[in-house]
């Protein structure tokens, strides 16, 4: 499915369907970092921590310079208390995307 389709499912709060889709997508097509991404998300939001931390970090390692995983990734361990570890990785996604509002936001609370 393509990544538009998924991201419609989101919006239709079809969230368990995304979430298979993007599945399906890591399985046909294991080398494209969107996929991890939304899997990331969705688990996180799901409450599915340690499932969604695992998606970010296999993210980054097929394309580390990628300033959107560090921020969801620093999104999970500021949900989860950490506040050191996100710091640190909010400010690594700045370095690879230096123009994202949310970033700078989330390092102002």
């Amino acid at each position: 499915m393509e990544l538009e389709q998924i991201h419609q499912l989101i919006q239709q709060g079809q969230f368990e369907r995304a979430l298979q889709e993007s599945f399906n997508n890591i399985e046909a097509h294991p080398d494209e970092v969107e996929n991890y991404i939304n899997s990331g998300v969705l688990l996180a939001e799901a409450g599915e921590i340690e499932k969604a931390e695992r998606f970010f970090q296999r993210a980054l390692t097929i394309k580390p310079d990628n300033g959107v995983i560090y921020y969801n990734l620093a999104n999970v361990y500021f949900n989860e208390g950490r506040f050191q570890e996100a710091v640190k990785l909010y400010q690594e996604a700045l370095s690879h995307h230096v123009d994202h509002i949310d970033t700078y936001y989330m390092l102002g609370l």
